[in-house]
């Protein structure tokens, strides 16, 4: 499979239902790769997940066209920075991996809808996160974040970000700003209930889907879960 030639990855190509080109190369038993894949710059589409891939290659960005990248469960310990010259991504998909940093220029990636970034091991996320205009979908569960960055609240459309099960002790005031902000997750963090309140300054407008557990509501970890309402 990994050395496989452009003509015999191109057979494998197909139509989506949207019309978009695919190559689905997933639970392969890849290592890394194929170079020539590098050569199919017509991919719309392109799943490398369940893998065994310890690094893209920087040949990844000669696919211009590549709209999504999925590259769930591999062993990424880093994205190279030349993926963020892929301009017309709107799905990047890196969960269960072995991150612990992301590229500083992620901001090019203007036109990102979905970023899901559960299951790595960041401890922060780059304040260019924050020029991610078009983000609206954000998941960073299960990673070892102490802090998030004040400059999410320039996600202006953003709807949905998942913070589960990180070490978080608190979030910043300015997340109160995302006006369109309709999920947000927070379980398995360090909070407290007064916390939440105080630092989102929401209380008029949260609705409590289920109970704050914990016998020490100071320090224990607890479920918080709860959407913005009208």
């Amino acid at each position: 499979m990994e050395n496989m030639s452009a003509e015999e990855l191109r057979e494998k190509i197909y139509r989506n239902e949207d019309g978009e080109r695919r190559l689905a190369l997933r639970s392969k038993g890849l290592s890394k790769v194929p170079e020539a894949l590098f050569d199919l710059t017509e991919l719309e589409k392109l799943d490398l997940s369940d893998n065994y891939l310890k690094e893209l290659p920087t040949s990844i960005n000669k696919l211009k066209n590549l709209k999504t990248l999925s590259l769930y469960r591999n062993q990424l310990r880093e994205l190279p920075h030349i993926i963020c010259e892929l301009s017309n991504l709107t799905r990047l998909s890196v969960m269960r991996n072995q991150l612990s940093v992301l590229p500083s220029n992620i901001k090019h990636l203007s036109k990102l809808q979905l970023l899901n970034l559960s299951n790595n091991q960041l401890t922060t996320l780059p304040d260019e996160i924050g020029e991610l205009k078009e983000l609206v979908w954000l998941y960073v569960d299960n990673n070892k974040l102490t802090v998030l960055s004040s400059h999410t609240k320039h996600l202006s459309k953003l709807w949905v970000l998942h913070l589960r099960y990180n070490q978080l002790t608190t979030l910043p005031d300015e997340i109160g700003e995302l006006k369109e902000l309709l999920w947000l997750r927070v379980a398995g963090n360090p909070l407290t209930l007064e916390e939440m309140r105080k630092v989102l300054k929401l209380e008029n407008k949260m609705k409590f889907d289920t109970d704050v557990t914990g016998k020490d509501m100071k320090c224990s970890l607890f479920v918080f879960h709860y959407m913005f309402c009208e």
